[in-house]
């Protein structure tokens, strides 16, 4: 589990590096707690996890999404670009700033995880 704030910004600064400007081609999820977020030109997925004994985010490439048992979340955020991805400055919150004025806020805090 993260819990420290200054491993969640090195991971925030990693996944700025990865996605910004990339469109976002599917978040789905596929596990109880988990959320998978797709680019439509890049390798890079972000795999976010708000389990309560599991908070997790991080950057992998080649995942590959099951036939079944998982499902589209997010539809209204589908083909919009990525635009930034920061940290809180004083919280374990991570922000996907996306086009249209949009925002993907992900809060890592234990028990009370939230994408």
């Amino acid at each position: 589990m993260i819990t420290n704030y200054y491993t969640i910004a090195q991971v925030a600064r990693e996944l700025q590096a990865a996605v910004a400007g990339k469109t976002i081609a599917e978040l789905f999820s596929q596990q109880r707690g988990e959320l998978v977020i797709t680019f439509a030109d890049s390798p890079a997925v972000a795999v976010i996890g708000c389990e309560p004994s599991n908070n997790f985010i991080l950057v992998r490439t080649n995942y590959s999404r099951a036939r079944r048992n998982s499902f589209d979340v997010f539809p209204s955020l589908r083909n919009t670009i990525v635009h930034d991805v920061s940290i809180h400055p004083n919280d374990r919150s991570v922000k996907f700033q996306i086009s249209n004025n949009r925002r993907l806020l992900v809060e890592l805090f234990g028990s009370k995880a939230n994408a």
